[in-house]
């Protein structure tokens, strides 16, 4: 079970727990001494514990230290607690909430409530309790007084009075509205759909194209007209215009559409005569037009062609005739460079064959010419053996004494040597144990030299102030000593204290006594 435990010594604390408490299903526990917070952590072992920043001297830090380093893992969550403390700030892995107690008790339990919902997580709906509903409290604070009820119903009788006013005069406007007795006039113009933008933007470009083609068309009929050549219809010319579009075969015309003639077309507009001015420069002449129209709009009928029409090997294009002659010339190039390279070789062939045959017959015939050509052969080269390397000369080093061992110094008489403990030493090189029915002694001397000395009092035996000065004096030749600081740590009130310029004391006091004391020598 979750429990909370508060050491501190500040007086809102119990306020604080009076208004937490009904909201908790935990006991919440309140200590104002790190002594006995130390030893409730140990007994009660709390999940979350609130500690002061400092209490009679010794930090709030310090103490939750201790309890992680004996804990371990079984340590609980800290919650810092401060009165405006510049220095508090969160501590990784210590404590990272901090609560200011200079602050209003409401404002403190609010503090720690949202702080122990954030720590505790998926727990904190299984201690705490929410605070119970009162009915009447309810009653009170949602009843209207009586001269609001008034207001309002006076409110409602003037609304709805004004509601029938306005009702009664757009009756006839209403009805009338509303009666499908009434025959609908007849729609003046057809339903349209109202297009997008893109749509009407096409519409456009789709009328202003028509205007183009129509003006081309009475411009090249006109010209047609004034030279007294056949006129070609509109729509053949358009057709011819079109370049997307596909030649199709020249459908056959009706009746109607030939006996038409062109002077019943419609006048083109103002607009249409501009268009046509601008573009009748880029025509070209009569000559051109007409033929060049009717041979891309009129496809003549197919005539069925004849066997004498057909040709074997007929003419060839002038493009192929030319690029068969640069292939042509290409491999006589080629063929005539591969030819004198070839020829090249062949003769360097013959020569080497020729001058190695000359060379075989000449050594065939005259075989001392070979000898002659080696030279005489050579004699062997006798090294002289190298003489011998004069030995070393041997020198005999003597051999180096050991060291001299360093004298340990004699042990105080007041250490009893009958008790040395041999297996302490084993366990913590450079340390000796003296155990007599009292006091146990241990020596730290790692060279011979004593550096340190702890004193222990055994089975609640205490060590007398007077038996200090009298190990002090006997191990230092001073036995007074000057106190520098106080503490607490382990449940024991420390003393840290100096003698002359050679030793600093650790004195242990468990109330008022003496159960152990440390020296330090330089």
């Amino acid at each position: 079970m979750v429990n909370l435990l508060f050491i501190s010594n500040s007086a809102k604390i119990d306020t604080v727990r009076s208004a937490l408490q009904p909201f908790f299903k935990v006991k919440i526990d309140i200590v104002a001494d790190f002594d006995y917070g130390l030893k409730d952590v140990f007994e009660k072992r709390p999940a979350i514990v609130f500690i002061h920043d400092q209490i009679a001297g010794v930090t709030g830090e310090s103490v939750a230290r201790h309890i992680q380093m004996l804990l371990g893992a079984g340590a609980p969550s800290f919650i810092f607690m401060h009165e405006s403390s510049p220095k508090a700030k969160p501590i990784k892995g210590l404590f990272e909430y901090l609560i200011d107690l200079s602050q209003t008790e409401v404002k403190i339990v609010a503090d720690i409530q949202a702080t122990l919902k954030s720590l505790l997580g998926d727990q904190w709906e299984k201690i705490y309790i929410p605070p119970k509903i009162d009915s009447a409290a309810i009653r009170d604070a949602v009843s209207v007084p009586e001269e609001s009820r008034v207001f309002a119903d006076q409110m409602v009788d003037d609304f709805l009075s004004d509601l029938d006013n306005f009702g009664s005069a757009s009756a006839e406007n209403k009805f009338h509205t509303t009666d499908f007795s009434v025959a609908l006039p007849p729609a003046d113009e057809p339903f349209q759909v109202v297009s997008s933008p893109q749509d009407q933007l096409a519409e456009m470009l789709s009328e202003t194209n028509k205007d183009l083609f129509t003006a081309e068309v009475t411009t090249i009929t006109a010209h047609d007209d004034s030279t007294k050549k056949p006129s070609v219809p509109a729509q053949v010319t358009v057709s011819a215009r079109q370049d997307q579009q596909p030649v199709l075969p020249k459908r056959p015309e009706t009746a109607a559409f030939v006996a038409a003639p062109v002077s019943a077309q419609p006048q083109p507009a103002p607009s249409e005569i501009v268009t046509a001015a601008l573009l009748a420069p880029t025509l070209p002449d009569d000559g051109a037009v007409a033929p060049a129209t009717r041979s891309a709009t009129e496809n003549p009928p197919l005539q069925q062609a004849s066997p004498a029409d057909f040709i074997i090997g007929g003419e060839r294009p002038v493009e192929d005739v030319a690029s068969e002659d640069l292939l042509r010339n290409f491999e006589g190039i080629y063929h005539s460079r591969s030819g004198g390279w070839k020829r090249y070789v062949t003769i360097a062939v013959v020569l080497t064959v020729c001058a190695g045959g000359g060379v075989w017959y000449l050594l065939k015939q005259k075989p001392h010419l070979l000898t002659d050509l080696s030279g005489p052969s050579a004699q062997p080269v006798v090294v002289a053996p190298a003489a011998r390397p004069p030995e070393p000369v041997i020198t005999v080093q003597k051999p180096l004494s050991p060291p001299a061992r360093k004298t340990a110094v004699p042990l105080p008489a007041f250490i009893p040597q009958a008790g040395l403990d041999s297996s302490f030493a084993s366990q913590k090189p450079g340390w000796e144990r003296y155990v007599d029915t009292t006091m146990d002694y241990r020596v730290y001397r790692p060279v011979g030299k004593i550096k340190a000395l702890q004193v222990l009092g055994l089975k609640n035996h205490d060590i007398g102030e007077s038996r200090l000065k009298s190990i002090l004096i006997e191990l230092l030749g001073v036995g007074e000593y000057r106190v520098t600081s106080r503490g607490q740590k382990l449940g024991y009130h420390v003393s840290r204290a100096t003698v002359g310029q050679k030793a600093e004391l650790l004195i242990y006091r468990k109330n008022t006594t003496i159960r152990a004391f440390v020296v330090s020598l330089d």
